[in-house]
């Protein structure tokens, strides 16, 4: 109604193109992917016409190389962001394919436009393939609880006071992160991650583990093995369940990894939110369907990348092509890592960990430093204030003092307590 009142209104034509993607995304939600492209194609027209209006509106530039992305015109895609680069309008990344588009626009991708295109459709490929898996192990219910030491949990309620995810490097399992690595029998994972051990300072993964209430909530194994006392003793911390707000359910990552405009400095590049999408650990062996089906499913688009970035007939490459096909190696690895770290061995099953994973490039300002300790740890504070999102405090069957726990969190404003229902000798 408002095009029709004032056809010069672009803001409304903004909004109707708005409305026509999300309505897409809503479809791809349902698998409904050829429903959702035709919307996506929709979009496009009233965007164009706000920029015909205003050939600067940054918005409406943006909005509408999305548009061309969802519905697959890549080459479209691309041409909108050189356009807007040439004009010195300000670029965000609005998905993880469309941060992938820009990243390789950038030096020292000078890649022709063809190689560009078949990059973008292969890692639309993977995108596609890890967001089937993470939907079948995203927690429906959104009722999740922490286990924790009582000197931790001083701190927690704290009007200010943040979550921290550590980082991975901390973690007691060896085998963090390499179960998906391992099981790749075709080997095309292991030529993307092979020199990893050389740049692991070039990235950091943190990640916030949690526990379904369901599962988890004032459950005697896990007093033992997750609710220990400050004194390292069984069943002495204190258990902490949240509200449904405190995590984030959009099934998006958003590459928080891979820098955007270190080399284009007339451009401004907002940094991604991190997101607190939160997934069930899958605990696994050999034989395990999901993991064979993904590892499967992104086999090919991984291989036609190294085709295109390491081609079997180019035996010799200068150091421009060295330069951009290790680029393109990060790239793969930021979105193979949004699944990584959540596969372990099944030998760990009674942990019923459902896992944050936050990946990192090592010179993000949000990563902080805990000194507390006997050597440095690096972690970084969750954007939400976690004393906002307390349900409820359970002081755990062999804590000392309960009662005077109870009048400690009281005078915090936590309202919310209870002595563990579990017997503990």
């Amino acid at each position: 109604k408002v095009i029709k009142i004032n056809p010069n209104d672009t803001s409304a034509l903004i909004n109707k193109g708005d409305a026509l993607i999300n309505k897409g995304i809503t479809l791809e939600g349902l698998e409904k992917y050829e429903e959702a492209i035709q919307y996506f194609d929709k979009a496009i027209q009233p965007y164009k016409e706000a920029i015909e209006i205003d050939s600067n509106n940054t918005i409406a530039c943006n909005h509408i190389r999305l548009a061309f992305i969802k519905s697959k015109q890549y080459e479209k895609a691309i041409n909108c962001y050189n356009e807007s680069k040439s004009k010195k309008i300000e670029i965000s990344p609005l998905d993880r394919l469309d941060r992938i588009l820009i990243y390789l626009n950038e030096p020292p991708n000078n890649l022709e436009q063809d190689k560009k295109i078949k990059l973008i459709k292969n890692f639309n490929c993977i995108i596609e393939k890890i967001d089937i898996f993470k939907k079948g192990i995203r927690n429906k219910d959104k009722k999740f609880v922490h286990y924790t030491k009582p000197s931790v949990i001083k701190s927690l309620i704290e009007e200010k006071s943040c979550f921290r995810f550590y980082c991975t490097k901390y973690m007691n399992d060896p085998d963090e992160g390499q179960i998906l690595l391992s099981e790749d029998k075709n080997g095309i994972l292991k030529y993307f991650y092979e020199n990893e051990e050389n740049e692991e300072d070039n990235f950091l993964t943190f990640i916030g583990s949690f526990i379904s209430v369901e599962k988890g909530k004032d459950k005697l194994p896990l007093w033992r093995f997750y609710g220990k006392g400050d004194d390292n003793k069984d069943a002495r911390g204190m258990c902490i369940e949240l509200d449904g707000e405190f995590f984030d359910y959009n099934n998006e990552f958003q590459l928080n990894q891979l820098p955007l405009g270190e080399n284009n400095t007339s451009l401004k590049y907002e940094k991604s939110k991190l997101g607190l999408n939160i997934y069930s650990v899958r605990y696994v062996d050999k034989e395990d369907k999901e993991m064979i089906d993904l590892l499967n499913g992104i086999e090919k688009p991984l291989k036609e990348i190294q085709n295109i970035i390491d081609p079997p007939s180019q035996k010799d490459l200068d150091q421009k092509d060295l330069d951009y096909k290790k680029s393109i190696k990060i790239a793969v690895r930021a979105v193979i890592d949004e699944v990584r770290y959540l596969f372990k061995s099944k030998h760990y099953a009674e942990e019923v960990e459902y896992r944050v994973v936050i990946t990192l490039e090592n010179n993000d300002d949000r990563i902080l430093v805990d000194t507390s300790g006997d050597e440095p740890k690096f972690y970084i504070d969750t954007p939400k204030k976690f004393k906002d999102h307390i349900k409820e405090i359970i002081i755990g069957p062999a804590i000392n003092h309960k009662n005077e726990w109870k009048k400690y969190f009281k005078s915090k404003g936590i309202e919310e307590i209870k002595l563990s229902d579990c017997k503990f000798n």
